[in-house]
């Protein structure tokens, strides 16, 4: 599924990313209950990521003027199916292009004291923007522990994403929910 707007400056830009979400969200399998083991790939070893699609009505700057009072957190990067671990340095991850990766993390809504719901996790460069959907719903209940916010234990996420098609460049990791606005996670994803 391919963002194409008939007027990339018309005001549709939100039922365009809402209407890509529902039908993502559909398709979307997230794994474990709070479990940090991996889910276990099918018989035949296949693997099954939603695809980074493009977002040709959203800016960097659009999803940096939205900024919510949230907080939000890529962890982890693992490779699929391979279990790859990629550790961050410097809040940025270095990978290969063309990846299927599981995207680890939390991301709560600190106004609130609840997790985030579900989400579209954007990876935006300077020249595009990219993104694919995600539902907060595993537990982490050292979040809720932190925030003091019971309504935070299933704040934790996983999106399984193809990264195929993505091109080479540093892409900032935000987590954009349902209900508007946009949650840094203050971390890059690097595709070299």
């Amino acid at each position: 599924m391919v963002f194409t707007p008939s007027n990339p400056n018309s005001s549709s830009r939100g039922s365009v990313l809402a209407s890509v979400l529902v039908t993502t969200c559909a398709v979307l399998v997230l794994a474990g209950c709070g479990k940090k083991e991996s889910p276990s790939p099918s018989a035949a070893g296949a693997v099954q990521a939603s695809r980074a699609v493009l977002d040709a009505t959203t800016s960097r700057q659009q999803i940096e003027a939205g900024a919510l009072e949230a907080a939000c957190s890529l962890e982890v990067v693992i490779e699929l199916p391979s279990e790859k671990r990629y550790d961050a340095s410097s809040a940025v991850y270095t990978i290969p292009r063309d990846l299927t990766v599981k995207l680890i993390g939390f991301g709560t809504n600190k106004t609130a004291g609840t997790e985030l719901g579900s989400f579209v996790t954007l990876l935006a460069s300077v020249s595009a923007v990219y993104g694919v959907a995600g539902q907060t719903q595993l537990e982490r209940p050292d979040v809720a522990a932190f925030f003091k916010a019971p309504g935070m234990v299933k704040a934790g996420y996983q999106v399984d994403v193809d990264l195929k098609g993505v091109p080479p460049g540093d892409y900032a990791v935000y987590l954009k929910p349902t209900k508007g606005g946009t949650c840094p996670t203050h971390h890059t994803v690097r595709i070299q």
